[in-house]
């Protein structure tokens, strides 16, 4: 069971560096909704929450230390939140949209004849 646990703490990390990455590339995060990584944020933020009050219930503090990998998903999901957060309000918030408006979009062929 812990093998699968530190599995999807490597896969979690995995899954959020490619975006990380696209928007640094792009310098702007348009495109994608922060709410979801608001909401991610707080399920990170109340996991530790739990951790922390069952322990604190218990008066014993193994429940965090025993339980490693549940730290880490939480802390890797907080970090990355915080770094899409970051990104959307501050590095990238008025940077400008590289997509183009709605209109547009529409007439744009999806394939390219001649390429």
């Amino acid at each position: 069971m812990y093998a699968l646990s530190a599995i999807k703490l490597i896969i979690t990390v995995y899954k959020y560096t490619p975006q990380v990455r696209t928007n640094y590339l792009q310098q702007s995060t348009h495109g994608w909704s922060i709410w979801q990584i608001l909401l991610d944020l707080t399920g990170g933020v109340l996991s530790f929450a739990q951790l922390l009050t069952d322990s604190a219930l218990q008066r014993n503090w193994s429940g965090i230390t025993g339980n490693p990998i549940k730290v880490g998903l939480a802390g890797v999901s907080v970090g990355f939140d915080l770094i899409f957060i970051v990104q959307h309000y501050w590095l990238y918030a008025g940077g400008k949209e590289k997509t183009l408006d709605a209109e547009e979009e529409e007439r744009r062929p999806l394939l390219i004849e001649g390429t």
